[in-house]
């Protein structure tokens, strides 16, 4: 679909066997290589060398699928917003920032008037850029704010609406990225006390997956309640134990989350 991928045992080990890159080269020998799966396979792939550190490759994979998209899709089409953002963040990751900046104006520039979820990872990319550049980022802020308020976030095109960033926010060339997810969901996490504090607005949705504190990999998500106003039912996901700390408007409540899957708390 979108595609963000998830790089297991089983796919590293085929990765490095070529395995995918082969399947790639074999539809090249077909007349399948203009068609728009053929951009959502090279995505994958580059998605995977990503998560490898593999990123010229990644590039070059990504610089393809777009060309292939521009040729195949509408000028609105949301895949196109959404593969440039995802090429816009592997330049950033190897300090290609000016690059970065460009290919990521063009993917804004291509949401306009269809706003979504595409539109915040395009804002999530737009502040780390403007961090790593020591320059203003509160216009791009503001922005996220207003679009992560909205009741109901779509998300066009057949994209995956959850983003498997871990890869990203592990890397050490992107640490504000860290800070902008606390802020942008509401997140600070306090390691010395074994404590996650979840800060949430009444009436919107809230999420996060694998997100990395303290030694533990957790997944998070916080759902309004329709019949109770400013209530939350939230579930959690984690691979080791700690307080959470659940706050919204004038209510704080500690749970001690297990090992687990825990739905709801």
């Amino acid at each position: 679909m979108g595609g963000h991928v998830i790089c297991d045992g089983q796919q590293i080990d085929e990765l490095e066997r070529g395995l995918p890159i082969r399947a790639l080269e074999t539809k090249e020998k077909t007349s399948l290589t203009e068609q728009p799966q053929f951009a959502i396979d090279l995505n994958n792939h580059a998605l995977l060398l990503r998560q490898l550190k593999r990123l010229d490759e990644a590039a070059a994979l990504l610089h393809r699928a777009i060309g292939i998209e521009d040729r195949s899709l509408p000028p609105n089409h949301p895949k196109r917003a959404h593969r440039r953002n995802n090429l816009a963040i592997i330049c950033m990751l190897v300090g290609r920032l000016d690059e970065a900046g460009h290919i990521n104006a063009e993917a804004w520039s291509l949401k306009a008037g269809q706003h979504d979820v595409t539109s915040g990872r395009i804002l999530l990319a737009r502040i780390a850029l403007c961090w790593l550049r020591n320059a203003d980022a509160s216009h791009y802020l503001s922005q996220l704010r207003t679009l992560l308020a909205q009741p109901e976030l779509s998300c066009l095109g057949e994209i995956d609406r959850h983003w498997k960033a871990a890869d990203i926010l592990g890397w050490s060339a992107i640490g504000p990225i860290l800070y902008l997810m606390e802020y942008a969901i509401g997140l600070r996490a306090d390691a010395p006390r074994n404590k996650l504090a979840w800060n949430l607005t009444p009436g919107v949705q809230h999420g996060c997956e694998r997100y990395r504190f303290n030694g533990h990999v957790t997944s998070l998500l916080a759902e309004p309640l329709a019949d109770k106003p400013g209530g939350f039912q939230v579930s959690v996901d984690s691979d080791g134990s700690f307080t959470l700390s659940l706050a919204s408007g004038e209510t704080t409540k500690d749970f001690a989350v297990q090992a687990g899957r825990q739905f709801p708390i």
